[in-house]
């Protein structure tokens, strides 16, 4: 696991697997981290590190979405006070959630030190722009359906951070996962959270960090036009716009997000 961002106040860590980022925010009030990661030996290294950074400061865990590569290292960090949003914690298929990190680790032979467990949610986020305050930390969420029905989003002042979950990354366009309608609200929150200012750094789950304004609000802007060609090719069955589209963002997992986006085309006319 790689060290792809850091300042002071936080560090993300980039996993071998997807790219997937995990987050440690460290402020006088509390140690936040963010979407453990899914490998074994990377989620012992984390512990590790938040062990030997925590002091007498309590931990926090958020998950941005239940999807299984950010849920599978809950059991390492039973410890901490669990944040997600309501349809996390009530709706969601928690026997299918656990099922799915354990048909991955069953494919790849993976072994855990740690019993596998949905995590239960401690502060359940039900409306939009819920806060809550740990001393001077101020945590701000916003619904973000579509790529799953779970998902939230998170500003944390007054350090600017906006935490995306799977939104915004500048290695995959949308992965829609569950509604069309709902991501591009999602999107549209994300907008306005960029033009507003006071985000000075954006992390999505997969990809690289960005502190440059100009760069979320492209990434935004990609994402919508992608909703756009995917819901145009549902009707036409032309798919040279995305073939151009993806050559001209320079993605580079070529073959996955092939499948990705047939997997979307096929949602779109079921």
């Amino acid at each position: 696991m790689n060290i792809i961002y850091k300042r002071s106040f936080i560090s993300v860590y980039s996993s071998m697997m997807y790219r997937m980022n995990t987050t440690i925010i460290e402020t006088h009030d509390l140690v936040l981290l963010v979407d453990p990661g899914y490998l074994p030996s990377e989620i012992q290294a984390l512990r590790h590190h938040i062990d030997e950074i925590r002091d007498s400061r309590p931990l926090y865990l958020l998950f941005t979405h239940s999807d299984f590569d950010h849920i599978a290292g809950y059991g390492a960090f039973t410890d901490a006070i669990t944040i997600a949003g309501q349809a996390f914690a009530e709706q969601t298929d928690q026997e299918q959630a656990i099922r799915d990190v354990q048909l991955y680790d069953d494919e790849a032979y993976l072994d855990r030190p740690y019993e596998l467990l949905y995590p239960p949610v401690d502060y359940v986020i039900r409306e939009e722009g819920q806060t809550l305050h740990i001393g001077n930390t101020q945590l701000t969420f916003y619904i973000a359906h579509g790529h799953n029905p779970d998902g939230i989003l998170t500003v944390v002042e007054p350090l600017g951070l906006l935490i995306a979950g799977d939104y915004a990354s500048d290695i995959e366009f949308p992965f829609v996962y569950y509604s069309f309608p709902e991501y591009r609200e999602t999107l549209n929150t994300m907008q306005r959270l960029v033009a507003g200012g006071s985000v000075r750094v954006m992390i999505p789950g997969h990809g690289s960090v960005t502190e440059k304004q100009a760069e979320m609000e492209r990434r935004v802007k990609a994402s919508l036009a992608y909703l756009d060609l995917a819901e145009a090719e549902a009707v036409s069955g032309s798919r040279q716009p995305f073939e151009r589209f993806v050559e001209r963002q320079g993605y580079r997992y070529s073959l996955s997000l092939t499948r990705r986006h047939e997997n979307n085309i096929k949602l779109l006319r079921e």
